[in-house]
């Protein structure tokens, strides 16, 4: 099946909540993508996972090359894509931790171990961010070796500075700035914090 022609986990665009596990449930349908693409009235679900080095606190960053022609040549920090009926059933939030996992292990070879923080990502800045909807939690440990992907074929381990002076797509600077202002308090975590 071309990747256009895949479904793919959608809920009503310009909605709010406060329970996302119960919004997607409610909400939550599938829709062919090369539709879902073009149409306002839904975003897509994202997991968009962001990998933190727990002691030096830098952030995995790579530059996006080919896969997605509207980011092409910017800096992203993100690690998902597409929830998928695969991943699971469309009433079910654990469809979207599997999609998190899927996209974890297909474009670096890890599964999230620890995640922090959850924030939804819902900007209109651009064409892609009008109908997208990003699910991001911050990974600090993972199972697995980090392993070069056909989505991402290196990477570096960036500081909130050295991330700043990258053409980052909106959603990368979103989540930066957000990490600057102390979301989640992520750089106060100290190792003997883990539960």
């Amino acid at each position: 099946m071309r990747k256009m022609d895949e479904k793919v986990l959608c809920v009503p665009a310009g909605s709010y909540f406060d329970d996302f596990d119960r919004f997607v449930r409610e909400k939550g349908r599938w829709l062919v993508r090369k539709y879902a693409e073009k149409n306002a009235g839904y975003r897509h679900i994202i997991p968009y996972c962001v990998i933190m080095a727990p002691n030096s606190k830098r952030i995995l960053a790579y530059q996006r090359k080919g896969n997605e022609k509207r980011l092409d040549g910017q800096w992203s920090i993100g690690i998902g894509g597409h929830v998928h009926p695969h991943d699971g059933r469309k009433g079910d939030f654990n469809t979207v931790l599997n999609a998190r996992d899927r996209k974890c292990i297909e474009e670096l070879g890890i599964e999230p171990h620890k995640t922090f923080g959850e924030i939804y990502i819902q900007l209109d800045e651009t064409e892609a961010d009008r109908v997208h909807l990003g699910f991001c939690q911050i990974i600090t440990e993972y199972n697995g070796e980090l392993t070069p992907s056909k989505e991402i074929p290196s990477w570096e381990f960036l500081s909130l500075e050295e991330l700043k002076s990258r053409n980052l797509e909106t959603w990368a600077a979103y989540v930066v700035d957000l990490l600057e202002s102390g979301w989640g308090d992520l750089f106060e975590y100290k190792e003997e914090e883990k539960t």
